[in-house]
């Protein structure tokens, strides 16, 4: 693996970039070079936010460029490579990321209390948005199936979940792959079989059978 590829780290709701640092540190380990940005996720929308990540890749050029997305990052990221279709980009693994709605977002948004946790993203958990990117992209997603979570205090996802997602919302209609871990929701970024599984893919486009 060349160190010329690039792995841009995108974060969830109400953290920073530092969330990702375990994992960057294994895919720099892997022979990868991690980039963590940090955008204000709920103070701006989707598309201020993915506008923000754009720049940002757009700055990395001309380095091949793969992206790894914990949660609300994979909306981002999925906003940006519709939005600014970067020519340098190649893969896309999402953890536990929202790509078909999100029950539990859903029942906090109905909940005029709880409304402020969900900050600026919250037009999107009424009517999630159709992000389909070109398919030159390849997309993989991995779903957690352990239940833990915040999550479960709002509602309880029909089949599998991570505790805030379920699997089924976490498949991205164009995906190349999916794999689901037995892993919670936060837990998928400090898992050792995620690390794994994300190496897999970014250097293959498969995950590990």
């Amino acid at each position: 693996m060349s160190g010329a590829e690039t792995v841009v780290l995108v974060h969830g709701l109400w953290t920073n970039r530092h969330v990702m640092a375990w994992l960057g540190a294994r895919l720099e380990r892997a022979g990868f070079a991690a980039k963590g940005i940090t955008y204000p996720s709920m103070r701006e929308d989707l598309d201020r936010n993915a506008a923000r990540l754009g720049a940002f890749i757009a700055g990395l050029a001309p380095a091949t460029v793969h992206i790894v997305a914990h949660s609300l990052g994979g909306l981002v990221a999925l906003a940006s490579l519709a939005r600014e279709r970067p020519e340098h980009v190649r893969r896309v693994v999402l953890l536990g990321c929202p790509v078909s709605g999100c029950e539990v977002a859903r029942r906090v948004a109905a909940r005029a209390a709880f409304r402020p946790l969900l900050g600026a993203t919250l037009p999107l958990w009424a009517a999630p948005p159709a992000l389909a990117v070109d398919e030159r992209y390849e997309v993989g997603t991995i779903a957690g199936t352990v239940p833990v979570g915040l999550g479960r205090l709002f509602a309880r996802p029909a089949g599998p979940s991570d505790g805030v997602v379920s699997a089924a919302e976490a498949r991205y209609p164009r995906e190349r792959d999916h794999v689901a871990l037995a892993v919670a929701h936060s837990g998928l970024l400090l898992s050792p079989a995620v690390a794994r599984q994300t190496i897999a893919f970014l250097r293959t486009g498969r995950f590990e059978r």
